[in-house]
């Protein structure tokens, strides 16, 4: 955990899997922060990103984009609140090559991946393992993401048709990350006899396919 001191920040700030990130600052030393993501990619046309804060009531915190092509969205909810609460960043078009940039929510920084004219730019994904063998029951699966560079965004989603019985599939995360997913039991889709393979697609800020994690759920 992250740990601030009070003179260190110059001001009161608040994006695979259920994850955390969390630090400690604030008006006080029981002021502990959480956030719902660290980052992720965006497509070179922008969009926004809702990050969710956790905190003890009485705990404030605020956002501020760190470039100026992050800004906090126009509409609720707040850029600040005590406690609990979501700020929304927009991030505006992209018409050059792909580009980093931070926000600063919470005493802590998420990064945001956007695409240009050259796409991804360098990022490469590796995925471990490749495949999975999960039995009749179903279960938990999960499998890693590790990028050529920390700063390289991805999303995980089941392809259709395997998303009727893979669920709890899709993931944001930026850098290396761990994708979760559960595998509904066989019985639950008798018109997809055992054994039946499936595939999640992993993808790249400008949302193309990079590589597959192969699920079987055998007999």
């Amino acid at each position: 955990m992250t740990r601030w001191t009070r003179t260190a920040v110059l001001f009161v700030s608040a994006t695979g899997g259920a994850v955390t990130f969390e630090a400690c600052g604030g008006p006080g030393p029981a002021c502990h922060y959480s956030l719902s993501t660290k980052g992720q990619g965006l497509v070179a046309t922008g969009g926004d990103i809702e990050v969710k804060v956790e905190a003890p009531a009485g705990c404030t915190w605020a956002f501020q984009g760190d470039v100026p092509w992050i800004n906090v969205h126009t509409a609720p909810p707040a850029p600040s609140g005590d406690g609990n609460g979501t700020v929304v960043a927009t991030v505006a078009a992209n018409a050059g090559t792909r580009r980093v940039g931070t926000a600063t929510i919470a005493y802590q920084q998420i990064t945001v991946d956007q695409a240009g004219t050259d796409g991804a730019g360098s990022c490469t994904f590796q995925l471990f393992p490749l495949t999975a063998n999960i039995g009749p029951g179903g279960g938990l699966g999960a499998f890693a993401i590790i990028p050529n560079a920390q700063d390289c965004g991805w999303f995980v989603e089941a392809r259709t048709p395997d998303d009727d019985w893979i669920d709890n599939d899709f993931h944001k995360g930026i850098g290396t990350g761990v994708s979760t997913y559960t595998v509904v039991p066989g019985t639950t889709f008798p018109s997809l006899p055992l054994p039946r393979t499936g595939r999640l697609g992993v993808h790249s800020s400008t949302n193309a396919l990079v590589g597959q994690h192969e699920i079987t759920e055998t007999p």
